[in-house]
């Protein structure tokens, strides 16, 4: 069976091991992470709005153009 003493009769010395977090790479990797998820959520907040921006463009001259909600509407009038 291994044991500490059985291990010192051959020559081998076991140590105990104290392992320490390193701080400063967690500290980093943490706020790292988070300013990349909330740096690429502020990019889709921001195609998805650019994107509506350009749909809700609808009126130009005080003329509709061409969408469903607004064709239907005008289907309605007549």
């Amino acid at each position: 069976m291994i044991t500490q003493e059985s291990l010192s009769a051959v020559g081998v010395k076991s140590l105990d091991k104290d392992i320490k977090p390193d701080w400063w790479f967690i500290s980093f990797s943490f706020i790292s992470l988070n300013v990349f998820v909330f740096i690429l959520i502020g990019l889709l907040i921001r195609a998805h709005n650019l994107k509506v921006k350009g749909q809700t463009n609808i009126f130009k001259d005080n003329e509709i153009k061409s969408s469903i909600y607004y064709d239907k509407l005008v289907e309605l009038d007549r």
